[in-house]
């Protein structure tokens, strides 16, 4: 049938034309598919790692798409030039304007999106990563930041790393993946170097196909280092920018083009069109009076009979009785009512009248308390209606008569949900696993429980990166809710506590955790700082007893502990524990000033007049001494600022030394 359609339409010439335009476009698609692989190919594509340049098929499959769409304008054109009826070139011409119109208005849209400045600087803020990090010589003497050059389907690109030192030393090594190994030791390393405080420096990552790097910053310095970073990932240039925007130009120039162009044709033949509104307009003067002399068919009188009028049926109302049941052919007595209502609640659910139905369950419950079937579907409408205590107590009156019924588990953890009680919820679905570990409801919930609870981890640590101390308890209480034994959550939360200084809530998350992990050295790290700044110095020095018992090589726990017994008037116990750091550790200058210091006959009496000053105390006074303040004549020359330079005085603490001192 088509063949013959086309022949009517325009002949043979219609049907060559078609025919070589679908020729055309076959090829001319493969053709845009081999040239967007090999264009993959050079971009580095591979199966292993799984690697696909999308932005540079992108990119080939736009242009070559702009050369399709002017070939099919001109076959398109043959197609109206050739077609025998002026209806079709009419049509032809009107929809090919529409399909043109349509691209200009997408095109504009996308256009006004990828060119606007804001959407690319907006990406590629959301993109790039900065942060901040501290390394000590104890627990995170090294860190290392994993990323990508470029996604796997090369979206967004990685462009450079920035470091910028704030204290201390360290030393970074930018390597592959490939080339990391877990002792913090980079084969090949592509660039090495020791970071300053001279300024940030920047590191050009490569971009030749997908590579995962490693950047690995070490402590070099005496004392904890601090450093800051920014990793700078952009979108791709085929999506955001200048290129996107010149492929709409185009496109919106060739398709503006192609309507100027059809217009008169469309003009030409809009009067003897069938198609066209003015076709009706222009037609001859005949045809009007040849349709008005036309006999009009009658239909006789008596034919004629009136349509009977439907009288609709008036509706139940609710306040009807229930009926009594009906009595069953060959017996005497009447249906159970029991079994009666379980027919009607049938019947109504199917005809979907809740509100009868909802009162035939309740009846039904009464008459049959113990019915799981009926209290299980009148949880269930409560809770699509949004009554969800209503629904809870349906499904706790199911468990309490079956607890192995593991749907009423699920659907218990559901509406607790519903009702933000997170944790209840989560021992509701663990019922439903413990009776069925491959129950897919629970599972699910569970897992994307779990899932949300990472994501709030890993926006507390960001916060807490910020200095939004607050902001990260917030999280930390809120995956608490859910899990209230979450060691990573409990000793999140006491850290951001002590960072505080409220430290009763602090003691109270890192005494839980303890009670779980009796020998989780991060928890009594941050006991310990906890009994300091208290000046629980005896408190205090039990954690270090007890951080020592479990990791006794460590040397700057057994620094710390010195600095307990100092406060605690122990100069020998401090001396020895200074002499096993210096064990631990030969180079430590740090230790060796210390043991200097406390040797010293002068020392003592310059610290027990340091310790006269307000906020300072034994640990303090010696900073003080070792930074260089040799008297209180010392103290009185020096200004805020550097006084406040000596680690653990604040400006703050400074400008209190300087006013006492003046004072």
């Amino acid at each position: 049938m088509r063949r013959f359609r086309d022949r009517l339409e325009g002949g043979y010439r219609v049907i060559r034309i078609r025919r070589m335009k679908r020729i055309m476009f076959l090829l001319f698609g493969i053709f845009i598919i081999v040239v967007g692989a090999l264009m993959m190919v050079l971009g580095g594509a591979s199966l292993s790692p799984f690697f696909l340049p999308l932005d540079v098929f992108v990119v080939v499959t736009l242009y070559l798409l702009i050369v399709l769409s002017i070939l099919n304008f001109f076959f398109r054109d043959l197609e109206v030039r050739y077609n025998v009826r002026d209806s079709q070139k009419y049509l032809m011409a009107k929809n090919s304007q529409r399909t043109a119109l349509v691209i200009i208005i997408i095109c504009v849209f996308v256009g006004v999106i990828v060119a606007a400045p804001f959407t690319e600087v907006s990406a590629n803020k959301i993109l790039s990563k900065t942060g901040s990090e501290t390394l000590d010589q104890v627990v995170t003497r090294n860190v290392t930041l994993s990323f990508e050059n470029q996604d796997r389907l090369a979206l967004f690109k990685s462009d450079w790393v920035e470091l910028e030192l704030e204290s201390g030393a360290v030393d970074f090594q930018l390597c592959e993946e490939d080339d990391y190994k877990v002792d913090i030791v980079c084969n090949n390393p592509i660039v090495q170097d020791s970071l300053g405080l001279g300024g940030p420096r920047r590191l050009d990552i490569p971009q030749l196909g997908y590579k995962q790097y490693v950047l690995v910053v070490t402590n070099t310095g005496a004392s904890s280092s601090s450093f800051l970073y920014h990793i700078e990932t952009n979108v791709s240039p085929a999506f955001v920018g200048l290129q996107p925007l010149i492929v709409c130009l185009i496109f919106i120039a060739i398709n503006s083009v192609w309507i100027g162009y059809l217009q008169p044709v469309r003009k030409r033949y809009a009067t003897s069109s069938i198609y066209s509104e003015d076709y009706l307009v222009e037609a001859p003067a005949e045809a009007e009076t040849a349709r008005a002399k036309a006999p009009v068919a009658t239909i006789p009188q008596e034919e004629v009979r009136p349509t009977p009028r439907r009288v609709p049926a008036s509706p139940p109302t609710a306040a009807e009785p229930i009926p009594p049941p009906p009595p069953l052919p060959g017996r005497a007595h009447p249906m159970p009512k029991g079994a009666f209502l379980r027919e009607l609640v049938i019947l109504l659910n199917a005809e979907a009248d809740i509100k009868q139905t909802e009162d035939f369950l309740r009846a039904l419950i009464e008459l049959e308390p113990m019915n799981k079937d009926a209290l299980f579907h009148l949880g269930n409408m409560y809770h699509e209606d949004g009554k969800h205590d209503l629904a809870l107590n349906q499904y706790d009156r199911i468990t309490k008569i079956d607890r192995r019924n593991e749907e009423a588990w699920v659907r218990r953890g559901d509406v607790l949900l519903s009702l933000n009680k997170d944790f209840d919820a989560i021992q509701s679905f663990r019922e439903a696993l413990s009776l069925n570990p491959e129950n897919p409801d629970a599972t699910e919930w569970i897992r994307r429980i779990r899932r949300e609870n990472q994501g709030f981890m890993a926006k507390a640590i960001d916060r807490s990166a910020k200095h939004d101390f607050k902001g990260a308890i917030e999280l930390y209480d809120l995956i608490l809710s859910r899990d209230p034994d979450n060691v990573q959550a409990l000793l999140g939360k006491g850290t951001m506590y002590r960072r505080l200084e409220r430290w009763p809530a602090s003691l109270e998350s890192l005494n839980r955790v303890l009670e779980q992990e009796p020998d989780n050295l991060a928890a009594l790290h941050n006991k310990a700082q906890v009994f300091e700044s208290a000046m629980r110095w005896d408190e205090a020095l039990s954690c270090y007893d007890r951080i020592i018992e479990i990791s006794p090589g460590n040397y700057l726990d057994w620094v710390r502990k010195g600095d307990v017994l100092f406060e605690l008037d122990d100069s020998d116990g401090a001396l020895e524990s200074y002499k096993k750091a210096d064990e631990l550790r030969p180079e430590s200058e740090r230790v060796k000033r210390r043991i200097k210091l406390l040797v010293a006959p002068a020392m003592d009496e310059v610290v027990k007049e340091f310790t006269e000053l307000p906020g300072i105390g034994k640990s303090k006074a010696i900073v003080l001494f070792e930074a260089g303040f040799q008297s209180i004549e010392d103290l009185k020359g020096a200004s805020v600022r550097k006084i406040s330079k000596t680690k653990g005085i604040s400006k703050k603490m400074a400008k209190k030394i300087k006013e006492h001192l003046e004072g």
